[in-house]
C-alpha cells in the first residue's frame, strides 16, 4: 500500500483528502481550487508553512488556528496556540463534548 492513501470502506473516498504531510504535493488541482475560494477558518498543525498550499490557504481564510510549540504565522486573524497539538487537539475535543 505504499504510495496510497486507503479509500473510506463506506463512501470509498480518501480517508485524509486534506491532509498534506511533509514531502508531499496536492498537485494542481488543490491549487487552483485554493485560488477561487476563501475559506472561514483554517487550522494549521506543526507546519513551518514551507508547503505553497498551506501558505495559501492562510492567505485565503477568514481566521486561522495555528497549532505549533514554534508559530510561524505573523499576519491575518491567527489564534495561535503554542503548545504540542495532542494536548491542544484533545482539550478541543474535549470542550466540543466528544465522546472517547
Amino acid at each position: 500500500m505504499k504510495g496510497k492513501v486507503a479509500n473510506c470502506p463506506e463512501c470509498n473516498e480518501p480517508l485524509r483528502p486534506h491532509v498534506l504531510f511533509f514531502d508531499e504535493s496536492y498537485g494542481p488541482l488543490y491549487g487552483e481550487e485554493v485560488k477561487e475560494r476563501s475559506f472561514p477558518f483554517v487550522f494549521v498543525i506543526g507546519s513551518s508553512l514551507s508547503t505553497g498550499l498551506c501558505s495559501k490557504l492562510t492567505l485565503r481564510a477568514d481566521e486561522v488556528v495555528e497549532i505549533n510549540p514554534e508559530p510561524v504565522i505573523e499576519i491575518g486573524r491567527v489564534y495561535q496556540y503554542k503548545k504540542d497539538s495532542a494536548t491542544v487537539l484533545e482539550g478541543i475535543i474535549n470542550s466540543l463534548g466528544a465522546k472517547k
